[in-house]
Parts: C-alpha cells; structure tokens; sequence
C-alpha cells in the first residue's frame, strides 16, 4: 500500500467483519475491525476511520480514537483465555461466562468506538438483558463483567481511564426498583423428580447425580473427580479435589464418600472402565464409546465390510473428555424435557427454532412454559440443597456444615432448609 494511498475497505474472511489497514506513527501496519462486512455500520465506520486520517502521510492520530468495541472484546477474550486457568491448565467456567456476558454487548455496539460507549449505552446494554426476561442478580453479575473488560483495558492504555471511570456511574439493580424478575430460591429437588428422570440419562450422567446426591458435593466438583485424588485407604473414602471454589483462598476441600458413594464409583473401577487413574472419571467422550459399542453387541444382522469403521479419521465435532457444570446441567434439563414434556400447544414442533418458536407463543402461553418448567424442572445444585437439608434434619446443622465443607454455619442455612414438618408438630402441640 502506498504511503500516500487511502487504505482500502477489505472482507475478512475467517471472521466475516470489514477490515481496514492504516499505518500507525511507527511505521507499522494496524488492522481494524469494522464490524458485518457490507453493512452500513460497518461502512459508516469506515469513514469514520478515514476521516480521521492524514490523507497526507495516512497515519493513525491515536489507537484509542480508532479501536472498536469488537476489538477490544477480542483483545479481552485473548487475555481471559490465559488468565482464567486452573494449576492443571484447564479452563474455568468464568471464561465461558465472560463470553455470555459479552455477547449481549457485542451485537448491537460492536463496531461502536470503545471511547465513545459511555453510562447510557451500558444501560441499553441492560435493557436487552432485562428484555430477555434475565433475573436481576445475574444482569448486574454480567454488567459487572462489562465493566471489568473496559477497566482491564483502560490498565492497557488501550482506553482513556475515563472511559471506565464514567461507565462506573451506572448503578446496579436494585430490587423493587427495576422491571427484572428476580431469580427464584434455589430449594431442594423432591426426590421423586430425581426418580422419574434417571431413565433418560444415559450411565455416566446418572452416576453423577446419585454420587452428588449421596456426598453433596458440587457440580463442578463431581464433574471434575478422578480416581488419582481419591483416597481409598481410608473409611470413608476422602475426595480431595484438586480444584475447587474456594482453592484460590488456600483452603482445602475434603468430600467424604460413604457406602452408597462407593457403589456408584466402583462400577467404573471393576473390568478396567477407567485405565488411567488420572482421567476423569466421568466422560462424555467415554460414554459414547460405550454407547456405540453396546449398540454394535446388541446388533442381529453381520456387520457388511464396508461398515466395520465408518468413523471419520478427523472429526470436527467430537464430545469432549469431560464434563463441565453447564453441559451436565444441559444434560440433566434435556432428561426432564423428556421425562415432563410440555403440553403439546406449548411444546416446540418438529423442525422449529428456538426464535420460531419463542416468537409463536403469546406473553400468557410464555408465562404457562416457565410455570410448567418451574414446576417441573430441577438442576444439579438442588441436589446439594437435597443433602443438606436431609443431613440437616437428621444429624444437625453442625454436621451439614461439614460435610458441606463451609467455613460457616450461616452459609449452610441457604443450602438446609428448615424441618418444617417438625416446626409443624411443635406449632400445633404449643398453639
């Protein structure tokens, strides 16, 4: 490109977005990201960019007058990916959670320069959330989440400090002073729900649930177990997880595993399920294998020549080695869809996306669905809640404490319900 040339308005092919190259006062070459190649926002952009520009030398007045929403998102994405890392490398759920979070931004202000995003856009931003029928506390978690990428930056000197400092001006949602639902009161699942869904889930997912169910550990701790950081020696057996929600704290956690908790594991253990005691011990990737091959013993006819390996040397798409606590929440809330399926005028049809479909309900017959799925419907964390409450009832509140692994006991009042049945009995022998 020419020094003296104007920089052209290019596609980008693997992303899809408008792309200019201008020259920075150094001498090197700065790509920016304009936002839907052949969109009007993109070329309004584009102009903008040029306008700013010294058609004389082409150079670049400022990266913080330029740099677009878009590109300060995937500066932010490169640098969670790294920094939100468990000691083994692995991923944490606070990544995927930023991705949510910032995918609610990115749509409608993507091309927007970052420098112009002030309090009243970030408002718009809660608006869609709020539109989008989220519960109050998770719009301010992921607003907060905003806000952290637009200060990470503004400690980049990719953004004036400015910027972050007036978007800190928007307060958060109060409740009983805003249009957004609050979330429900996590309670415990009635065993009888947890009864009725485990038909519908396949051998390692209902594993996982009655091992949670019998040792209250939490999602992403069950998710995660492996037989190396078991201690079998010991009665009751000892889970201490490698990781786990209060690990950056340096505190431990020791998940106690009794008779019934040993059962569910030593099915995998017997006839060399789990080869490598550093695996985990729960796997997609595992059961799916399992899966076809119990498809493949039960099969009466002769498998032809050309089928003994139809698989796909490399497969775009392949479960993963381990679950994670949303794909095991997704996985349990599948089963129910199954075992309670929706009225049939309320149900998806066959063939009908999620937008067809949200768009074809009335307000009233929406309302009907989230009374039915509330009803109906119950997540991991409620058998947590199922634990405590029984241990609770049974042993006291100190024992649910511990085995809940809680530094305190007003902690585990959220999780153990109260016995109502016994304040019941007491209420009528006393009033």
């Amino acid at each position: 490109m020419a020094k003296s040339a104007v920089p052209s308005y290019r596609l980008h092919s693997p992303s899809g977005q408008a792309v200019v190259t201008i020259r920075t006062h150094s001498g090197g070459r700065r790509d920016i990201y304009l936002g839907e190649h052949n969109s009007k926002p993109s070329r309004a952009e584009y102009a903008r960019v040029i306008a700013g520009l010294d058609q004389s030398t082409a150079t670049q007045p400022s990266p913080q007058e330029v740099l677009s929403i878009d590109e300060i998102i995937l500066a932010y994405l490169r640098h969670a990916q790294a920094y939100y890392r468990r000691d083994d490398g692995s991923q944490t759920t606070e990544y995927d959670e930023i991705k949510r979070s910032l995918a609610v931004l990115r749509k409608p202000f993507g091309p927007t320069a970052a420098v112009k995003f002030g309090p009243l856009n970030l408002e718009a931003v809660r608006e869609r959330m709020i539109a989008a029928q989220w519960c109050r506390k998770l719009i301010n978690k992921r607003i907060g989440r905003i806000r952290r990428m637009f200060r990470w930056a503004a400690s980049r000197q990719l953004l004036p400090a400015e910027t972050f400092g007036a978007l800190r001006l928007l307060e958060g949602l109060k409740q009983g002073r805003t249009g957004a639902r609050e979330s429900n009161t996590i309670k415990p699942v009635g065993p009888p729900l947890v009864a009725a869904t485990l038909p519908y889930l396949g051998r390692h997912l209902r594993a996982m649930v009655e091992l949670q169910r019998h040792t209250g550990m939490r999602p992403g701790e069950v998710c995660a177990i492996r037989l190396s950081e078991i201690d079998r020696k010991t009665d009751p057996w000892e889970y201490r997880p490698s990781q786990h929600k209060t690990t950056h704290q340096g505190k431990e956690r020791v998940i106690l595993i009794g008779p019934r908790g040993r059962v569910v594991i030593e099915q995998f253990i017997t006839g060399g399920a789990v080869l490598d005691p550093t695996a985990p011990l729960f796997s997609p990737r595992r059961a799916r294998e399992e899966r076809f091959t119990a498809m493949r013993e039960k099969r009466r006819t002769k498998v032809q020549p050309s089928q003994t390996n139809r698989r796909k040397r490399s497969p775009k798409l392949q479960p993963a080695e381990v679950y994670t606590p949303h794909t095991y929440a997704h996985a349990i809330r599948t089963a129910v869809e199954k075992t309670f399926p929706l009225p049939e005028r309320l149900a998806r049809q066959t063939g009908e996306t999620f937008k067809d479909w949200r768009e074809r309900l009335t307000p009233e017959q929406w309302a009907e669905v989230r009374t039915w799925r509330y009803a109906h419907h119950w997540h991991p964390n409620q058998l947590r809640h199922l634990f405590a409450t029984e241990i609770r009832a049974s042993h006291g509140l100190e024992a649910a404490q511990v085995l809940l692994g809680h530094s305190s006991a007003n902690v585990t009042q959220v999780y153990a319900e109260r016995d109502r049945i016994l304040g019941a009995k007491v209420a009528t022998a006393v009033g």
